[in-house]
């Protein structure tokens, strides 16, 4: 007697093999997701710095104007010197940017020395940046308050007078 052998034809794939496929898959895709955010949080602290090169800009093109430097980064406030120099600080910058999110911090710090011929301008960075090497570290002599140390998890950047 002659005995039929079928063969199993499989069409499709097991159950194991769905939930392994969709186990990798869902493991990429979580690696993918971590480094895009690494990359955003980069990409807004560069963002960060770009900002406070405008607002230093604005800051020297109003020294070279006024022979001090504004009182606060408010673009509508103006500076006279007994008539001598009357003009706002909105004349050199349409208005202050705004850092980017990511951190607490909704406006770039600003701090002016008594005589108004030194500042420090603060953001606080998300990630520790290679970028943050030339910033300014340490405390200011005219405000001990005004931290500029770059130690985690408070990357700050500063930037004084060029």
């Amino acid at each position: 007697m002659e005995q039929l052998f079928f063969k199993h034809v499989r069409r499709g794939f097991t159950l194991i093999e769905l939930l392994i496929t969709i186990a990798i898959i869902g493991i990429l895709t979580s690696i993918v997701v971590a480094n895009l955010s690494i990359s955003k949080a980069k990409a807004r602290d560069t963002k960060r710095v770009s900002d406070i090169v405008r607002i230093q800009l604005a800051l020297q093109l109003y020294f070279d104007r006024c022979y001090e430097y504004p009182s606060t980064l408010n673009v509508s406030a103006n500076n006279s010197l007994g008539g001598f120099c009357v003009v706002n600080f909105g004349d050199f910058i349409s208005q202050i940017p705004v850092p980017p999110s990511g951190t607490s911090e909704t406006a770039y710090a600003y701090s002016l020395n008594s005589d108004k011929t030194d500042y420090v301008l603060r953001v606080k960075f998300e990630y520790g940046s290679p970028a943050l090497v030339d910033s300014f570290n340490g405390t200011i002599s005219w405000d001990p308050s005004f931290s500029c140390n770059r130690d985690a998890p408070n990357y700050y950047y500063c930037a004084r007078p060029k």
